[in-house]
């Protein structure tokens, strides 16, 4: 049960202007009591976000174990056994770096090339991450600032495009996320985005994947990673784009804007502009193809449906039909997350 108290009205922290305008409305379908809350729009810099909002003290009563970033995530061995076998994973490797920098000195130029392109299609977005984020030949230590599960560290540790070589922990303020990562023996701890637990300059990599938007300080958030950043070393952000159609076509039912757990809403302008703030220098930015968690959007879509009394046969229609609209919006350039890479000079 959520508290009838307990929010707070807060000013933009991108430019701390207080003046704003109506965004929209929106439902918290994760919950039972379905909430709702106003999301508002800074009349100076465009930041989108929750006012009032729930106090940081009762935001742990808004998450639960069901959430999907807190729940059990794969086991070491299930990344293991996903994983191709050395010998495998040097020639898929060897074969995909000769298409990608079109190598063509490399031996078995031919089978490598269309051996490569083979791959890209089957694994594109994976294998664009890790290129536009520079992990392919990087070594070093990577934080992974509001990690939930520790899920993207264990990929990191496992993914045949690294070779091992970047080492990964994570840090998150929710204990039983945390408790859930060290069962797949993650080094995580439990700390505020805020205030990280590590000495300056104490990693080459600091990632946030799909957690800034949770942070109720993301200006500090980022001035704080920055702290622990090496010199040279830099932050990978991604984020949901509320420039997407999702939240056009779906409004609150779009599965980001997830109210109240994202605080924060982001287009590529109000992203660069906070990262640059935080003292970055922006590298890269990317709006990635596809539709943001299809499943959990459907998932709201069924719940109003309910609400209205839809016989199944009207759901059954209505899920097919969404199901092809989000696979569409698959296919178009404004897609429903944006990346950002930036370093520390």
């Amino acid at each position: 049960m959520k508290p009838e108290f307990g929010l707070e009205f807060v000013t933009c922290n991108l430019c701390e202007s207080d003046k704003v305008l109506p965004f929209m409305t929106a439902t918290d379908w994760f919950s039972q009591d379905d909430g709702q809350f106003s999301i508002v729009k800074c009349k100076e810099c465009g930041l989108i976000y929750v006012n009032p909002r729930p106090h940081p003290d009762h935001m742990n009563l808004y998450y639960g174990e069901k959430y999907y970033t807190h729940g059990k995530a794969k086991t070491r061995e299930t990344v293991s056994r996903r994983q191709q076998s050395a010998g495998l994973k040097k020639i898929a490797k060897s074969a995909l770096l000769a298409h990608v920098q079109k190598d063509n000195n490399s031996q078995n130029k031919i089978l490598n090339q269309m051996t490569g392109a083979v791959l890209l299609a089957l694994f594109r977005n994976k294998i664009i991450s890790r290129q536009r984020w520079g992990l392919v030949g990087k070594k070093g230590t990577l934080l992974d600032v509001g990690c939930g599960n520790g899920s993207f560290i264990l990929g990191i540790h496992n993914d045949w495009l690294l070779d091992g070589k970047i080492k990964g922990v994570g840090t998150d303020i929710d204990s039983a996320a945390v408790d859930e990562a060290k069962n797949n023996e993650i080094d995580a701890s439990i700390a505020d985005s805020g205030t990280l637990p590590y000495q300056d300059r104490s990693f080459d990599i600091i990632t946030m994947k799909h957690s800034l938007e949770h942070m109720h300080n993301p200006l500090k958030t980022l001035r704080e990673a920055w702290r622990v950043t090496k010199d040279g070393g830099y932050i990978i952000i991604e984020v949901p784009n509320i420039e997407s159609l999702g939240p056009r076509l779906f409004r609150d039912k779009w599965s980001a804007i997830d109210a109240p757990r994202h605080l924060y809403h982001f287009n590529p302008a109000t992203l660069s502009l906070l990262v640059s703030k935080a003292g970055f220098d922006i590298e890269d930015i990317y709006k990635w193809k596809g539709s943001y968690k299809r499943d959990l959007t459907l998932k709201n879509l069924n719940k109003e449906w309910e609400k209205r009394n839809f016989s199944r046969l009207q759901k059954i229609l209505l899920n097919k039909a969404y199901s092809i609209g989000l696979i569409l919006i698959e296919l178009i350039y404004r897609g429903g997350a944006i990346s950002i890479r930036a370093r520390k000079n």
